[in-house]
């Protein structure tokens, strides 16, 4: 699975602590999150040999995520590499292992706990998210403003509604969500999905 996000950093400082943008990352699952310095990363979780079982693979951005500005972002993640897109442009590659795959259900702007509650709450916004079964890019790319679904989509978030607590998935699987702690930015359809600070 390899997701897609359109968004912006909204907070007027680096961030503090670790946040996830979307994922379903806990001990197991695949995201994508921004550090206590403001690098995004992919994540992925993988088996390893140790006494824990798995390890966490990260593909890292080389520079800061600069507040107020808008960012297409792709972890793209096949049975042997981890990639981060940053814009379009190949970032970071990682060489990976067997998934693990996580219980959880999938978040946008943080991750689960064990109790299925948020935590690592990103604060900024979201515009766009896409889930793919198909790593659909390896090397530069022209980010779509708008993603569209087709036969490979498992799940589309266009985050343009405006107002309520429902978010209506545009793939054909029908997987909706809803909102929780999250507000929408009246007049910005844009970046429309804000978590405050």
């Amino acid at each position: 699975q390899s997701p897609d996000y359109v968004g912006v950093l909204r907070d007027t400082e680096t961030p503090r602590g670790w946040a996830s943008v979307i994922g379903n990352v806990n001990f197991a699952g695949i995201g994508i999150a921004i550090d206590d310095f403001g690098f995004l990363q992919a994540l992925r979780v993988q088996r390893s040999s140790d006494a824990r079982g798995y390890e966490y693979v990260r593909a890292k951005s080389t520079s800061p995520a600069e507040i107020g500005r808008r960012v297409h972002v792709a972890g793209v993640f096949t049975e042997s590499k981890l990639m981060l897109f940053i814009d379009g442009k190949p970032i970071e590659s990682k060489p990976t292992g067997k998934h693990v795959e996580s219980q959880f259900h999938f978040y946008l702007g943080a991750d689960p706990r064990s109790e299925e509650t948020p935590e690592q709450v990103f604060h900024g916004a979201i515009d766009e998210v896409r889930v793919s079964d198909v790593a659909r890019s390896a090397s530069d790319f022209d980010p779509q403003e708008r993603f569209v679904s087709d036969s490979n989509t498992l799940l589309l978030y266009h985050l343009d509604a405006g107002q309520g607590n429902h978010i209506q998935d545009s793939s054909e699987y029908g997987r909706d969500g809803w909102i929780d702690g999250a507000e929408w930015i009246p007049g910005q359809p844009d970046t429309p999905l804000y978590s405050p600070p």
